[in-house]
């Protein structure tokens, strides 16, 4: 796995204490909740977007049909949230998120999720310990 892949993935943590709740009814209400994991976990690495469109390839991947219905929560939390900052890039706004303290969970529990199943996958692909290029 890349530096660059594992810091967007283990930052995630900190991001989550500062998500922003979307009105319900967001881009990622309707977002598959059958993704592969090779979906979700390519969505959950293509950083070098906007927010708007980091959101928009998490909710086109979805879910895949595993997650507890906390991490689904938090994924819905976090697509959202990026989804209002649009054109700001994402690096950038995951930094000026905030999340409501009932929904603090929700959003850890998806980073968490994100963060161990995706640096797992990753390292699936490269046995022998080389790295991964990020897509």
């Amino acid at each position: 796995m890349t530096s660059r892949l594992r810091s967007a993935l283990t930052t995630g943590v900190a991001t989550t204490a500062l998500l922003a709740l979307s009105a319900c009814g967001g881009i990622a209400a309707d977002a598959p909740t059958d993704a592969s994991l090779e979906d979700f976990c390519t969505a959950s690495a293509a950083i070098d977007r906007t927010a708007g469109e980091f959101a928009a390839g998490l909710a086109e991947a979805g879910t895949p049909a595993d997650v507890s219905e906390q991490v689904r929560a938090g994924f819905e939390i976090y697509v959202d949230a990026l989804d209002d900052k649009g054109d700001e890039a994402y690096d950038e706004a995951r930094s000026s998120l905030a999340v409501p303290e009932d929904d603090v969970e929700d959003g850890d529990a998806f980073i968490a999720y994100m963060t161990e199943t995706c640096e797992r996958y990753f390292a699936d692909l490269a046995p022998d310990g080389s790295d991964v290029p990020a897509p």
